[in-house]
């Protein structure tokens, strides 16, 4: 059990850094201060974190699949047993 909680909080704390430059990014843009460059380059960077962030939601819904189906077929071949001798 303890194996597993190093990957797991560093998969949170990308979540959580994707969505703080996110809105760390976007409350330039909520202001309207900001000059044509600044835009251009606040929605590359929210782009690019938005994308990191989609990737990595979709890293994790694949891996809790497989781990799910790994899991399954481990517990039939266990159960169904192919015998030893």
């Amino acid at each position: 059990m303890f194996l597993s909680l190093p990957p797991v909080l560093l998969v949170w704390g990308i979540i959580a850094f994707a969505i703080g430059f996110i809105a760390y990014t976007a409350q330039d843009l909520v202001v309207g201060d900001s000059d044509k460059g600044q835009w251009d380059a606040a929605w590359i960077a929210i782009s690019i974190s938005f994308f990191v962030l989609v990737v990595v939601v979709l890293s994790l819904y694949t891996l809790a699949g497989m781990w799910e189906t790994g899991r399954d077929w481990f517990r039939n071949m266990v159960r169904g047993g192919h015998s030893s001798v």
